[in-house]
C-alpha cells in the first residue's frame, strides 16, 4: 500500500520499523513518525497540509523511487537473472510457486503470486502454483488449491505431498512465506534435492503472536525477547526454513 501510494502521487507517513525503512527516507520519500505517538502523527499530517513545498518534494521523490525500483517489468527481469543461475539451459525452466493465499483471496502474497504467474512466462519460464483455498472447476492445470476445510494438520500434509508431486517436475521451489507455505515447500525441496527460494516480507511468529497470543510488542522489540513455547516453536520453524534456503528474496 505504501508503494502504491508513492506511485500514485500520494504522500505517505509511516513508522521507521521493519521493511518500511527500505523505501521511506524521512523528508524525501515520506515522513517518519514515532511509534505509539498520535501527537507526532497529527503534527506530520499538519505539516503535509500546510507546507506545499515539503509535500511536493516528498511526492516527487517517492514517485521516482517507486518507478525506479518497483516496476513489475524490472522485478521480473531480476527474477529472471536469479532463476537463470540455477535453471537448466536446455529447456524452459520450471518453477513451483508455493503461496498461502491466491486470488480471490485478498493480500500481498495473493496479488504477488498471480502477477508472477502472468509476468514470468513472458521471460521463458513455466510456472506451477500451489496454494490453500477452495478448488474451482475453472482453475487451470498449473494451479492447485488445498482446501482450508480440511483440519489444519491434514491440509498441511496434503500441501506437502502436492509440493512433492509438483516439485519433481520443477527446477526451483519458491515459497511466499516462511511457515504456512514455506515449511511444507522447504521439506519437499530437501526431499527432492531441489533449489529452494523463500520470500521474507515479515515475521510470521510475530504476526501470529499479535493476532492469536496477545503479544503487545512491535516487530523490532519482538526480535530481542523470548515468549511462550508455541511462539518460540514458530520462531524456530521460520528460522529453520530461512537458514537453509538457497536464496532469500
Amino acid at each position: 500500500s505504501f508503494i502504491e501510494a508513492m506511485a500514485a502521487g500520494v504522500p505517505v507517513i509511516g513508522t521507521a520499523v521493519g521493511g518500511i525503512v527500505d523505501f521511506l527516507d524521512d523528508g524525501e520519500t515520506g515522513l517518519a513518525v514515532r511509534t505509539d505517538d498520535p501527537e507526532d502523527l497529527a503534527l506530520k499530517i499538519e505539516d503535509l497540509f500546510r507546507n506545499a513545498g515539503l509535500r511536493r518534494r516528498i511526492v516527487d521523490g517517492a514517485h521516482r523511487v517507486a518507478f525506479a525500483r518497483y516496476q513489475w517489468e524490472m522485478i521480473a527481469e531480476k527474477f529472471s537473472e536469479t532463476f537463470n543461475k540455477v535453471a537448466q539451459e536446455s529447456r524452459k525452466p520450471r518453477i513451483l510457486v508455493a503461496s498461502g493465499i491466491y486470488p480471490p483471496d485478498i493480500g500481498g502474497p495473493a496479488t504477488y503470486t498471480a502477477t508472477l504467474q502472468n509476468e514470468l512466462p513472458r521471460h521463458g519460464y513455466a510456472l506451477s502454483v500451489l496454494t490453500y483455498g477452495e478448488p474451482d472447476s475453472n482453475d487451470p492445470p498449473d494451479l492447485c488449491r488445498i482446501s482450508r476445510k480440511n483440519p489444519k494438520v491434514v491440509r498441511h500434509l496434503l500441501y506437502f505431498f502436492e509440493a512433492i508431486r509438483r516439485g519433481r517436475e520443477s527446477d526451483v521451489i519458491y515459497a511466499q512465506d516462511g511457515v504456512s507455505a514455506g515449511l511444507p515447500a522447504f521439506l519437499a525441496s530437501r526431499l527432492l534435492g531441489k533449489m529452494f527460494f523463500v520470500r521474507v516480507v515479515g515475521d510470521y511468529a510475530w504476526e501470529q503472536g499479535v493476532q492469536r497470543f496477545g503479544v503487545p510488542d512491535l516487530i523490532d522489540e519482538f526480535q530481542s525477547k523470548r515468549y511462550g513455547l508455541r511462539l518460540e516453536f514458530l520462531r524456530f520453524l521460520e528460522r529453520l526454513v530461512v537458514k537453509y534456503a538457497d536464496v532469500i528474496i
